[in-house]
């Protein structure tokens, strides 16, 4: 503690220029800022300490460098050195509020109060707007709790903020639900999409009656209703905090609606015995009604979306309280598993919960400990590595590659100009005929990513063919999947297959995927809103999601058996088949950039848009 204390009192500004000046045995020159960011991708910071410290030598002012370089620093326990490069780095206005960000953080390990305030202000003025950086890192767990940053920490919280409190008055939730409602209707690009103002005016009104009787959780499903009405998969409420009160215990399974109904997909000891029964009713209610007032109650992007956020919902006994399913968190449920009878059971919350639930609930995947409906050591080819960012495997029977992108993200061990140039030197010497590129795990990451595979596929002709290229989409893939989707449609023969994606073509999101988190008063809860247009596709595309061309249902055999008919459709289909997704209604052939009004989109059209389309 004693040493940062003198570090920040005594190296100033330009301190780190002589840092970076001390090359060692190094000569100048002799090192791109291409090596040197390959070496802090590989986590070797002592060979991009001497690499960045050569290239700010030469060119002190690259802040971006100082920045990485200054984290080098941190990793090797180099206080000192971090602290004077971060002053440097924070003279580059285009790095500068992430630089005083960091000099705020490692200042709060000292607990220099007004100093640490001090610096977080810098970083305001210098456009810092991570709000949630402050809930991640524990270095700020102290100041959160005093008062003297207060007015700093709204700066960065919003006009809702009234400090980290979990009790909220019943005024207090009225003046979060206006807050929200008024944020999304003046903020969204346009809030009108899928509701009116008048519908807007009614559901702030039905939620500010009921908000004066429910309990917190019914609070956050008000909260969550309105979130969901701007039809954006980026709008939302949630709780980033693990041990925040509100939906704090969950039943220990795992759900998802299935092409033949809803089913419980993974359950934890002592559930495990429920794994791959079918739900026939809820507290009574057949489940077909029961599912319905869930998709009601969270209205979303698109139906699709709803889907997914309902099987999230699902398995926290607040959500039926507050959809009017159940009186308190007891719950029945009438299950059958196959050729057995129907039984009723109630299952206790025993799960902590928490909104970090949602990374095993909006897919197929399950917690450590759960019992899956799957094999899981020996699963089908696209539930294989559902934790790799990016993979892909060569099909000999069928001569195809497999490339399935679950997160894109840079993998620093792997990276991804050099994992694409793995799949098409493959292509090339395999001689494949046959691409699938499967998206349905594809919820969202770096959807600058997509251009790169474009650009790979479009230079293959043997594969930008009809009948060669596929893409398998889901309710899974939104976010940067729809990027990726898009890109494909409009630029490459590919044609899709599966479930329609969770996202519009042209979504809503905010600068570079970036979303500021804002307080509510007198909760933990948090929401964000959109404030921009991502047109990823024609100016005149309002098409809730991309349709399948081969719309292909999932049962639970499938799925329990390892069968999977999506795939299977792809590796069957031949490019006569194919032919009709790249014409129009007449038969005429379509440009890839008009791919979007071709027959098989009509069900992403709501109302007369289709026939709108043909005059």
């Amino acid at each position: 503690m004693r040493i940062i204390s003198l570090v920040f009192g005594s190296i100033t500004l330009g301190g780190f220029i002589a840092a970076a000046c001390s090359l060692g045995a190094q000569e100048p020159g002799t090192v791109t800022v291409i090596e040197a960011d390959k070496l802090y991708r590989a986590s070797d910071w002592n060979a991009a300490v001497s690499a960045y410290r050569v290239i700010l030598a030469m060119n002190p002012s690259d802040g971006t460098s100082a920045m990485q370089l200054a984290d080098c620093y941190e990793k090797l326990g180099q206080v000192e050195q971090a602290v004077a490069t971060y002053q440097g780095a924070s003279k580059d206005s285009l790095v500068a509020a992430e630089a005083f960000h960091a000099l705020a953080r490692l200042k709060a390990r000292t607990g220099d109060v007004p100093d640490i305030i001090a610096l977080l202000n810098k970083a305001i003025d210098s456009g810092f707007d991570d709000s949630r950086a402050l809930l991640r890192e524990k270095e700020f767990t102290g100041l959160l709790q005093d008062p003297r940053a207060f007015a700093t920490l709204r700066r960065l919280f919003g006009p809702g903020f009234t400090g980290f409190t979990t009790d909220p008055s019943i005024a207090d939730k009225l003046n979060g639900l206006r807050l929200l409602h008024d944020t999304i209707r003046k903020r969204v690009p346009d809030a009108y999409r899928a509701f009116s103002p008048a519908q807007w005016d009614a559901a702030l009104a039905s939620a500010l009656a009921r908000a004066e009787s429910g309990n917190l959780d019914d609070y956050f499903f008000e909260l969550t209703t309105l979130a969901g009405m701007a039809a954006d998969v980026h709008t939302l409420v949630f709780v980033p905090r693990g041990s925040s009160p509100v939906l704090n215990r969950a039943y220990p399974v795992r759900f998802w609606e299935f092409s033949d109904g809803l089913y419980v997909r993974a359950a934890a000891p002592p559930l495990t015995n429920f794994v791959g029964a079918k739900v026939l009713a809820i507290n009574g209610i057949p489940v077909e009604q029961a599912w319905k007032k869930m998709l009601d109650r969270v209205p979303a992007e698109n139906e699709w979306d709803s889907v997914c956020w309902a099987q999230f919902f699902i398995q926290f006994p607040g959500f039926f309280h507050a959809i009017g399913i159940a009186r308190d968190s007891q719950v029945t449920w009438t299950l059958q598993r196959q050729d057995e009878r129907p039984v009723t059971e109630r299952f206790d919350a025993t799960d902590p919960g928490g909104w970090q639930l949602i990374n095993s609930s909006n897919g197929i995947v399950a917690p450590d400990g759960y019992r899956e409906g799957h094999d899981t050591k020996n699963p089908p080819l696209w539930l294989k590595n559902r934790s790799r960012k990016y993979w892909f495997e060569f099909l000999s029977n069928s001569n195809s590659i497999f490339l399935q992108v679950n997160e894109p993200r840079e993998d620093p061990e792997y990276p991804w100009n050099d994992f694409l140039q793995g799949v098409f030197q493959t292509i090339r010497e395999k001689h494949a005929t046959r691409l699938i590129v499967d998206l349905r795990h594809n919820g969202g990451g770096d959807g600058y990513l997509a251009q790169a595979l474009v650009h790979k596929i479009i230079a293959t002709p043997e594969i930008d063919q009809p009948g060669r290229l596929f893409v398998l989409i889901g309710r899974v893939t939104q976010s940067a999947g729809v990027v990726f989707a898009s890109k494909l449609e409009i630029e490459t023969h590919a044609v899709f297959l599966g479930e329609p994606l969770s996202g519009h073509p042209n979504f809503f999101n905010s600068p570079m995927g970036q979303h500021v988190a804002q307080a509510l008063p007198g909760t933990d809860i948090m929401f964000r809103v959109s404030s921009r247009l991502q047109q990823m596709s024609d100016h005149q595309d309002d098409r809730r999601f991309i349709a399948p061309d081969l719309a292909i249902g999932m049962s639970y055999a499938d799925y329990a058996t390892g069968k999977d008919p999506v795939l299977d459709a792809a590796l069957a289909a031949t490019p006569e088949q194919v032919q009709l997704y790249f014409q129009d209604e007449t038969g005429r052939p379509l440009p890839l950039y008009m791919r979007w009004r071709r027959p098989s989109q009509k069900p992403a059209f709501v109302g007369h848009q289709w026939e709108t389309l043909k005059h």
